[in-house]
């Protein structure tokens, strides 16, 4: 990452999924409420209709038989909230159009909103979804200012990695980075989102602390080159109980130290910021695409199902250090 401020570009890398990952489980159930509602307000016509089979599905429908005014016998399958009441052989109002009798119909009970709530319900957990991946950038942002206007303290530091227990393709070259500072209260760890100068910085260094390292609140800490590095949840005065911190020479390598090469050539470019959310921005699609179509019920729920895992996950990979 060459830009000058690398960490605002992850930051609206994440805030940017964020927004296309509502959009995209938002927009398709939007419109097809609409047409919904539509097709319902059409619907100005009642029959008397009779409960030919219940409990169906998982959700406990219901298929219902009713004579048009043409005469025709119609059947169609509805979803319902109160399955005791409406039992094989009882009835069942329903209102259709009378102009277009051949399209669905609709419950004529106003509180049998099951079909309505399928779209509307959605797209509210969405946009609740959303505010709560928005707001830690909000909060972070907000406390990082605060940390760096405090004085600052010079303090022996040294580069850590997190690496989980299990490891695979998608979680190749590390996985967060840490700081091992040391405060006069004892040891302290603080996470920070990954900055390119961290991949340069030697593993013990001293640096600039910004904030108290007597408690448990995040601390900024600032580079001997003047980076500023951005704080990724509380300081803590043990390791996580999970994974192992282990020195971060052991998980970037300087490759001209690894490789001697032959006199004009050089090292491949190395993998841009966005590499890893990439990757994992990928196997998400294809595990969006899977669930559409066995949860949702059809295409139609492949692109919600898609866009919010991706929307997700790369928002997750954003706010959890966005390391290449």
């Amino acid at each position: 990452m060459s830009a000058p401020r690398p960490v605002l570009r992850v930051a609206l890398a994440g805030l940017l999924a964020t927004v296309l990952g509502l959009v995209g489980v938002a927009a398709p159930l939007l419109v097809l409420e609409h047409r919904y509602t539509t097709a319902r307000a059409a619907a100005t016509a009642t029959a008397a209709g009779t409960v030919v089979a219940d409990d169906l599905g998982d959700s406990g429908d219901v298929r219902v038989r009713w004579v048009d005014a043409a005469g025709r016998t119609r059947t169609q399958r509805f979803g319902v909230y109160d399955t005791d009441r409406y039992r094989t052989g009882r009835s069942f109002a329903v209102r259709y159009d009378p102009a277009h009798p051949d399209r669905a119909a609709f419950p004529g009970d106003p509180d049998e909103t099951s079909a309505e709530d399928d779209l509307v319900v959605p797209t509210g957990i969405a946009a609740v979804v959303a505010v709560l991946l928005v707001l830690p950038w909000l909060l972070r942002g907000g406390l990082f200012r605060l940390r760096l206007r405090r004085p600052g303290v010079r303090l022996p530091a040294t580069l850590l990695s997190w690496q989980r227990p299990t490891s695979g393709p998608l979680d190749a070259g590390g996985s967060g980075v840490w700081l091992s500072l040391d405060a006069p209260e004892g040891p302290r760890l603080q996470r920070v989102l990954w900055h390119p100068a961290l991949d340069a910085a030697p593993e013990a260094l001293e640096v600039w602390v910004h904030g108290s390292t007597a408690g448990h609140r995040r601390v900024a800490v600032v580079l001997p080159s003047g980076e500023a590095l951005v704080p990724v949840g509380r300081l803590r005065h043990a390791p996580p109980r999970t994974g192992d911190l282990v020195p971060r020479r052991e998980t970037v390598l300087d490759l001209d130290e690894v490789f001697l090469l032959p006199p004009g050539t050089s090292l491949p470019p190395a993998s841009p910021w966005w590499s890893r959310g990439a990757r994992y921005g990928a196997a998400a699609a294809v595990v969006g695409l899977v669930l559409g179509f066995l949860l949702g019920g059809g295409g139609a729920a492949v692109l919600p199902f898609t866009a919010g895992t991706v929307g997700v996950v790369l928002s997750l990979w954003a706010l959890g250090g966005g390391e290449p």
